[in-house]
């Protein structure tokens, strides 16, 4: 399994996993990555491949928004998620988001996906000289984290308090980029 930065060619092998959010998501909170990748779908994918260049190098960002790459996680050709790696951190992003940001399509979650992609992304994280990242999730999201714990327990780090995060708990955790 790899992340890999999205790119025309793997467009065959995502498409047919995007249709599973229609009747597939269970009401979870799509993350942003997600949603433009859908909205691509529909409305042509040039603007995409464009968008994601462009906020890796940090330019023409919207207000409190940072740098960050983001990462198709992959099995071979089968699609499974969105990783995003948010390169630093706003006062935002500290209450709500982190530096990582991922999702498990549909069809894959409960799997253990999740866990192995966070893994990828410390890595990364690790090579842009990152030495602990922030994630966080609403406080509904019991499997996110449980996932964010058991890195965490592997890795070292620490769990700071939730925050009301507009009108709803977040859960906040530090997490080694190395063991």
């Amino acid at each position: 399994m790899q992340l890999i930065e999205p790119k025309p060619e793997l467009l065959e092998a995502v498409r047919p996993v995007l249709k599973t959010y229609i009747n597939g998501n269970n009401n979870f909170q799509i993350i942003r990555p997600v949603q433009v990748l859908l909205e691509a779908d529909k409305n042509g994918f040039d603007f995409y491949f464009d968008k994601l260049k462009k906020e890796k190098l940090g330019i023409e960002l919207k207000p409190n928004h940072v740098p960050q790459t983001t990462y198709w996680f992959m099995n071979d050709t089968q699609f499974i998620g969105v990783i995003s790696l948010r390169h630093q951190l706003s006062d935002a992003l500290k209450l709500t988001g982190g530096h990582i940001a991922y999702e498990i399509c549909p069809p894959f979650r409960g799997k253990g996906y999740a866990e192995i992609g966070l893994k990828l992304c410390l890595k990364k994280a690790n090579e842009m000289g990152i030495e602990q990242v922030l994630l966080t999730c609403r406080e509904q999201n019991v499997a996110s984290y449980k996932t964010m714990k058991k890195v965490m327990a592997q890795y070292g780090g620490y769990e700071q308090e939730p925050v009301d995060a507009g009108g709803y708990i977040n859960k906040r955790v530090w997490i080694n980029t190395q063991r």
